[in-house]
């Protein structure tokens, strides 16, 4: 009676191998899939589902994006992500905690290294945009970050312009004076020196008493170097003061 229920025993052993075998020959090629960046959930759903603790809500949610491509054994690079549904994401944390800056954050420096920033970089920098004309404390420079990102890795020079343009609106007192001078530099870039020459004095006319010297100094050189040519600058009395003389890089004025 042992020998015969030994024997079954057996039996069932070899048949679960034999069976535990056949299903890997069917699966041992099969992989996980990335899904990508799924659309995020609606916000009355992700609080609900927190109790209606909006901060807890973000804390925890705002490190999904950072993952999304990090998991299961797999790396991603970002020209793989779905740019679109991530700025749905930012979107969404940035309704639940609209005063933290650790989305914008992420979005800049993080996913603006994307290896196709033509194609996905447009939702970051509208993103950073909405952000970064807020009045309150120090998001201006999520503006001048949209502005970087449009002017290099996007090389959308119109765009780059006209987030300038918005940027020099933000400024107030304290605030560095590279935040008006960017319109300019931008413009410059683009071959409208006219305008940048124009942009550029109105700002020392209006703003140079306010600037720290140095400021002056490196506007009223980069005027008579980068935006005037040569033969231009030796006939504008700008680039014969003392700040010309003191911001000049070249030589050009010194005696």
């Amino acid at each position: 009676m042992e020998h015969e229920s030994l024997k079954k025993l057996h039996i069932l052993l070899t048949l679960a191998v034999l069976i535990n075998l056949g299903f890997w020959t069917q699966t041992y090629r099969l992989k996980t899939e990335w899904a990508n960046v799924p659309p995020p959930p609606t916000e009355k759903r992700i609080v609900a589902s927190f109790l209606g603790d909006r901060a807890l809500a973000y804390r925890v949610w705002a490190l999904a994006p950072q993952n999304f491509g990090n998991s299961g054994g797999r790396m991603e690079a970002l020209k793989a992500y779905n740019y679109t549904n991530l700025g749905h994401w930012f979107d969404l944390m940035d309704r639940l905690d609209p005063h933290s800056d650790f989305i914008p954050f992420l979005a800049a420096y993080y996913f603006g290294g994307t290896q196709n920033p033509k194609e996905q970089l447009p939702p970051i920098v509208a993103f950073l945009e909405k952000v970064g004309i807020r009045p309150e404390g120090e998001k201006w420079r999520w503006l001048a970050q949209a502005v970087y990102l449009a002017r290099h890795p996007m090389d959308n020079q119109a765009e780059a312009l006209r987030l300038a343009k918005e940027l020099r609106t933000t400024f107030r007192p304290g605030m560095p004076a590279w935040v008006l001078q960017m319109e300019g530099m931008v413009a410059s870039d683009q071959g409208d020196k006219q305008a940048a020459y124009n942009l550029m004095v109105a700002i020392l006319a209006t703003n140079g008493k306010h600037m720290q010297p140095q400021e002056v100094n490196f506007m009223v050189d980069y005027i008579c170097t980068r935006i005037l040519t040569g033969a231009q600058a030796e006939k504008d009395p700008l680039c014969f003061t003392d700040a010309a003389k003191a911001g000049d890089s070249t030589g050009r004025f010194k005696n």
